[in-house]
């Protein structure tokens, strides 16, 4: 959508479909990624090495306390 121009207030880009299909690819590339990287790394390895990356050592372990507690709560 291209916003003022001769075509009006809102008129459709030249390119629009072209840059939407890119952008529907790239995201969905991405989410993929971050879902797979989610489901196949357990907690107990990704805690340690956020905070040997600088992550704060209090935020992690409420992080870690949150995990547990969901299964908890899932269990009972």
């Amino acid at each position: 959508v291209r916003v003022g121009g001769p075509g009006g207030f809102l008129s459709p880009a030249p390119d629009g479909p072209l840059r939407a299909g890119e952008l529907l690819l790239r995201t969905s590339a991405a989410s993929l990624g971050v879902l797979l990287f989610a489901f196949t790394t357990p907690m107990s390895d990704l805690l340690p090495r956020l905070v040997r990356a600088g992550v704060p050592a209090p935020l992690v372990d409420v992080a870690l306390v949150t995990y547990r507690m969901s299964f908890l709560l899932l269990d009972s």
